[in-house]
């Protein structure tokens, strides 16, 4: 159940960052306190240590592509707060799953002639795939390992 609490956090920050292209820092820092602290007391399956690991590999690599360019401030603690519901494991998921549906969005945004886009959708759908479907990353790994005909 404590899927529904980040994800709703997550849909409301893309209704904001659509219509203003800004995120509230309310949203990403609720997300924050509620995941470490849903972690603290044990309401969630995810260990304290495994989200704060999470919490912070994510927001490092989000620190990256901002500074790069790739996304504003609003998006990189959007993504940090979040992380803080997902294990490490999860954590990458987040990263990988909101980079390709924003690989996506960019596509849509370049074809309607748009020179930015709002990042806040890429990074709900990218939350909702890692936490509902942790398993697709490791699946996807695996298909494409099979149809590169690797084996391990």
């Amino acid at each position: 159940m404590t899927v529904w609490v980040p994800l709703a956090i997550a849909i409301v920050a893309a209704g904001f960052d659509l219509r203003s292209r800004e995120i509230p820092d309310s949203l990403s820092v609720g997300a924050l306190v509620g995941g470490l602290s849903a972690a603290a007391f044990g309401w969630t399956s995810v260990p304290l240590d495994s989200a704060a690991s999470s919490v912070v590999v994510v927001f490092v690599v989000a620190m990256l592509f901002a500074w790069r360019g790739g996304f504003g401030g609003g998006d990189v603690k959007l993504l940090a707060g979040l992380a803080a519901w997902l294990p490490l494991a999860g954590g990458f998921a987040l990263l990988f799953w909101t980079a390709i549906l924003g690989a996506g969005l960019s596509i849509v945004a370049a074809v309607r002639e748009k020179s930015s886009l709002a990042y806040g959708p890429a990074i709900a759908a990218g939350f909702a795939v890692a936490a509902l479907l942790p398993g697709a990353l490791p699946g996807l790994i695996l298909a494409i390992q099979h149809l590169a005909g690797v084996s391990r």
